[in-house]
């Protein structure tokens, strides 16, 4: 699988987990990926940055976005179990976002 981009939240776990899985690509801190607001509005906010990002991503290759569950699940709705990866890609009409699949690591 080409990765051309990897963004990563500023928590030290991001960032390790995208160094370990994906050591060749360097991973860029992404704020929006950090641990969800608390405000409504902050929150939203940073949802939308993050679906932004997603929509704008034009490649032959993949996007990389490394988070935590939270963010997760406000973005997509799915609680991912731990080490599940949530494949999203833009909206297709009566979506906010695309569920593409779902992968789980062992």
């Amino acid at each position: 699988m080409r990765i051309d981009k990897i963004l990563t939240s500023s928590t030290c776990n991001a960032r390790e987990t995208a160094r370990l899985s994906f050591g060749s690509v360097p991973a860029e801190v992404f704020k929006p990926l950090d641990p969800i607001a608390n405000d409504d509005a902050a929150k939203q906010s940073q949802i939308d940055e993050i679906r932004a990002v997603i929509i704008k991503f034009k490649s032959s290759g993949n996007l990389v976005m490394m988070t935590d569950r939270a963010n997760i699940m406000s973005l997509t709705g799915i609680t991912p179990r731990p080490t599940e990866a949530v494949v999203v890609g833009p909206a297709e009409e009566g979506e906010t976002i695309h569920i593409a699949g779902r992968i789980i690591f062992d």
